[in-house]
């Protein structure tokens, strides 16, 4: 390895890092290093090494944008540790990593413009056009001082031919910087912060805040830590002063490696309206996974009321949300996942004065449960469905269920089916829809695909049908996709286009 910390490998699907032509020799000290899965040039996921070995190391998924798979790139820097000779040279000729510090910034992301182009046709001259600039940007170990930049924003402009109201414009702006952020998160360190517009690390439920985070690892599995700042404004994520926020967290966090993890982490939060209390709720998550084969995960949420919140309640404290979810292997060639969910809508300063029959207090509660079928010859089925229920009684029921062929019929072609049916208490939907992918040179994806919308209200039934054809381009770190639907009778008869092109850092 030449003493340099980074070597690349493959990524297998149980997220075992199986490196290539190099004994990897990791001292315990290094054995949480940070590893970067990398497909076509970008970084797709972040993974910490908790397990090594002399050829491989397992890892747990920190953050991800698509889900690893066979072949991706990774590339592992070992965590930083006390000055030591640049590499030993081992028995067999193998190189030890010593932790040589980084000092270079690393950037990634991506830039890309879109637009959509709504064009319709049933005479009421409602098209639109929406073009786009959206980045991503990461940039890390600023300086060498072990700090990254975080950015993320779109800026969209909104043309309509004909405005829905007198109110609407025809035309208008969306900004919506979500994040813009210096953070200090090193994998395993004992002191984490950051300050900009964020999203604060185990504050969950809050969301983005305008201000800052400090975090402290009190011992190997505990960590504890407080955020604080002023809430966005809800629509557009412009600067607000008015909405403040405050509050703390503990969070545990213990894996027996390639066996099972188990994590929680539970948040008391505060938020403030012109120093009158908007919402003050206790957050508490937990989640335990087996060795792929067996997960569950289960969140609450505790609303205490104070001022108009008690008075609009009638007690001192009420349970808001609900949620948990287990999954299972069952057999080698399927999986189980049944859910309860009684999440709700939660009143805040904005919407006190909202009438209850608009607000909709109860929004999620009801069953779900889905089953997964893995084939031979890289076939996929699945099913799910699931009751929602207002008040004790059935609202509506949902049925959804796919097929996948990923080699129909040869390699690098794949087909899906799909069927989606909602029966609520004034009308019953049904969404067919079908796709066939195929590659059309080396570096070009096509889809072919139709489907539609089909809605009974009594004796009344209104349908729309559609046709896709789509897109994928890619060549180096350049991207592009587009895609053309038109939808044929009912009101929704228009032309939809789509067009995207970007470039990864």
């Amino acid at each position: 390895l030449e003493g340099v910390p980074r070597q690349r490998g493959v990524v297998g699907l149980d997220v075992q890092l199986e490196v290539v032509g190099q004994a990897v020799l990791l001292e315990e000290r290094e054995a949480r290093s940070r590893v970067e899965v990398v497909r076509d040039g970008r970084t797709i996921a972040i993974l910490e090494v908790i397990h090594v070995s002399s050829n491989s190391a397992s890892c747990r998924i920190v953050e991800q944008t698509e889900a690893p798979q066979v072949g991706d790139a990774a590339i592992f820097t070992a965590v930083a540790v006390p000055p030591a000779p640049a590499a030993t040279l081992q028995a067999g000729g193998a190189t030890r990593l010593t932790g040589v510090p980084r000092t270079e910034n690393i950037v990634s992301g991506y830039v890309e413009f879109q637009n959509v182009l709504q064009r319709d046709l049933t005479g009421s001259d409602l098209s639109s056009l929406q073009p786009a600039i959206a980045a991503r940007i990461l940039v890390k170990n600023v300086g060498g001082s072990g700090g990254n930049l975080r950015f993320r924003d779109r800026i969209r402009y909104y043309h309509r031919d004909q405005p829905a109201g007198a109110s609407i414009e025809s035309g208008e702006w969306y900004h919506r910087l979500t994040e813009l952020s210096f953070v200090v998160d090193t994998m395993g360190a004992t002191l984490n912060w950051g300050v900009g517009r964020l999203i604060a690390p185990h504050m969950i439920g809050v969301g983005i805040v305008d201000g800052g985070y400090v975090s402290y690892a009190f011992a190997r599995y505990l960590r504890a830590g407080a955020s604080g700042g002023f809430t966005p404004d809800r629509i557009n994520l412009s600067l607000s002063s008015d909405n403040a926020q405050l509050g703390g967290f503990i969070a545990f966090d213990y894996a027996e490696a390639q066996l099972w993890r188990f994590n929680s982490a539970a948040s008391l939060m505060g938020r403030y309206q012109s120093g009158t209390v908007s919402r003050e709720f206790l957050y508490w998550q937990n989640s335990f996974n087996y060795y792929r084969r067996f997960a569950v995960f289960q969140s609450v949420e505790v609303d205490f009321n104070r001022d108009w919140r008690r008075d609009a309640a009638g007690e001192a404290a009420t349970f808001t949300n609900f949620y948990i979810m287990a999954s299972g292997e069952v057999t080698e060639y399927a999986t189980l996942d049944l859910s309860y969910d009684s999440r709700q809508n939660v009143r805040v300063y904005e919407t006190k004065e909202i009438p209850d029959s608009l607000f909709d207090d109860v929004t999620h509660n009801g069953y779900r449960g889905g089953v997964t079928f893995h084939l031979p010859r890289s076939v996929a089925l699945r099913g799910y469905g699931g009751l929602r229920y207002i008040d004790g009684r059935r609202t509506n029921r949902y049925f959804a269920g796919w097929a996948r062929a990923a080699r129909l019929p040869w390699r690098g072609h794949s087909a899906w089916i799909r069927y989606a049916y909602a029966d609520a208490r004034t009308v019953t939907g049904h969404r067919p829809a079908v796709t066939y992918r195929f590659p059309a040179g080396r570096r070009t994806r096509i889809d072919l695909g139709g489907g539609g919308y089909i809605y009974e209200q009594g004796t009344r039934v209104t349908s729309s049908y559609y046709a896709n054809l789509g897109a994928n381009y890619t060549r180096g770190r350049y991207f592009a996709s587009g895609s053309y639907r038109q939808y044929f009778g009912g009101n929704l008869e228009s032309i939809l286009f789509f067009l995207n092109v970007g470039l990864r850092l």
